[in-house]
């Protein structure tokens, strides 16, 4: 998901979201979507505070570009 705000023709903000499927099963999912989950592919549950706090701390990093 993306969101901007322009102020005249200047980009004034843009928001940037994503969307993970945790701890979903095969039969939780319509039958009409392709969509997976990291239970399914890693075969085990996976703690959503710990794999917030690990996505955040990629984000908060300071990268150079």
């Amino acid at each position: 998901m993306t969101e901007t705000e322009f102020e005249g023709s200047e980009l004034s903000r843009l928001i940037v979201g994503i969307g993970v499927n945790v701890n979903q099963r095969k039969e939780d999912f319509d039958k009409t979507l392709i969509a997976t989950s990291l239970l399914i592919e890693a075969g085990k549950p996976v703690d959503r505070k710990k794999l917030f706090g690990f996505i955040l701390s990629k984000v908060e990093k300071p990268q150079k570009l």
